[in-house]
């Protein structure tokens, strides 16, 4: 974990993971799945105790996870720009209740 230190961004890795899981509204058991790993790993991960392997990056990467900003903290081109990537931010740590209340402020708005 030493050399993990000694870069910031990567030293966030297990924050962004959490993050990114929570973004896609999935527990750690079905995250662990769509990175074809056990849940034991999926946890390992992102307490930051073990890094995981390229497979595990290809199989999130093919499910549309943003893997450059897991490793980053940017997001990669293409992706989200910078006011709605801060807004899926935002939203992103609130309770299933809390994202629901402002899903529909946005539905309104859009309507």
């Amino acid at each position: 974990m030493k050399e993990q230190a000694e870069f910031a961004d990567l030293a966030d890795f297990p924050a962004r993971l959490r993050l990114a899981r929570r973004q896609l509204g999935l527990n750690q058991t079905d995250f662990a799945a769509i990175g074809s790993v056990s849940l034991n790993s999926q946890g390992k991960y992102e307490a930051g105790l073990t890094e995981p392997s390229a497979s595990y990056f290809a199989s999130l990467a093919a499910a549309g996870v943003d893997v450059h900003w897991l490793l980053t903290g940017q997001r990669s081109a293409g992706a989200l720009d910078e006011e709605l990537s801060t807004v899926v931010d935002a939203i992103a740590p609130l309770s299933g209740d809390q994202r629901a209340a402002i899903l529909a402020v946005i539905h309104a708005f859009a309507s």
